[in-house]
């Protein structure tokens, strides 16, 4: 292990980098049972077993960028699913500012460009008693990735920072900035107002939103159009015979209205 340079020069938090790990969002939780921080990152140059949401494989060869902010006294959200959509307008942001990408955003946690998966999120909480003790966000970018490394279904489609832009990005560049406009985000999410306008944010930008989509759950389907975000994160699909409001699901969006 070896704490990156970037700890004490910009984001003045501890950044545990490792060359390969299973997991980021492992990882984080194992150094807080033993560290016991209130916020750092773990970042890993490559990861053998990331994951996904619902459990699923990420695939995370050299050359994206993958990391776990963790983060305890969030104080009492109403949601946990606004700091998912909360690090999904940051990355949006990020991206715009340092290199003029203009991204989508794909209800629950992917940020797309010409509806392509270019990040997504997995955030994980731990509550304690009414609030949140503690939140673990997992973020993986197809920053500087060789599309042609992954399964051939995912690479069809995902796309990378560099094929955007022909050339390769500053992954330490990325991870500071990435930290500092989530941790901003995230803070905001403490008062009504920066709620609200987190939610109005993501929904300004949200993909999903006036789409034809399926959500595949747990158990069963739905079919309809999404057409707003709750003041909670959840998404709102009209079918012919009812309305559901949803906490998590798979998205498929099947064309826009």
């Amino acid at each position: 292990m070896e704490e990156s340079r970037i700890s004490n020069e910009t984001l003045k938090l501890p950044i545990f980098k490792f060359d390969v790990l299973h997991s980021t969002q492992t990882k984080a939780k194992e150094l807080y049972d033993k560290e016991g921080l209130d916020l750092f990152v773990v970042w890993a140059v490559e990861q053998a077993a990331g994951r996904g949401r619902r459990e699923r494989s990420w695939h995370s060869p050299k050359g994206g960028l993958y990391f776990s902010l963790f983060c305890r006294n969030l104080g009492n959200l109403p949601s946990p699913q606004l700091i998912s959509l909360a690090a999904g307008v940051a990355i949006k942001d990020v991206m715009e500012k340092l290199y003029g990408i203009a991204c989508e955003l794909k209800w629950p946690n992917d940020i797309l460009y010409q509806e392509k998966k270019l990040c997504g999120i997995l955030s994980e909480v731990a509550s304690r008693g009414q609030e949140i003790d503690h939140a673990i966000v997992g973020i993986g970018i197809n920053a500087n990735t060789d599309l042609l490394s992954l399964p051939e279904g995912i690479s069809r489609e995902a796309i990378a920072v560099k094929d955007i832009l022909n050339r390769e990005v500053d992954l330490e560049v990325l991870l500071a900035t990435a930290c500092t406009e989530v941790l901003d985000r995230i803070s905001r999410l403490a008062t009504r107002e920066g709620r609200s306008k987190t939610i109005a944010d993501y929904k300004r930008h949200c993909l999903t939103l006036n789409s034809q989509v399926i959500v595949y759950l747990d158990k069963g389907t739905v079919s309809g159009r999404a057409f707003d975000i709750t003041s909670e994160g959840a998404l709102m699909v009209a079918t012919p015979k009812e309305t559901f409001t949803l906490t998590t699901g798979d998205v498929i969006h099947l064309r826009r209205r």
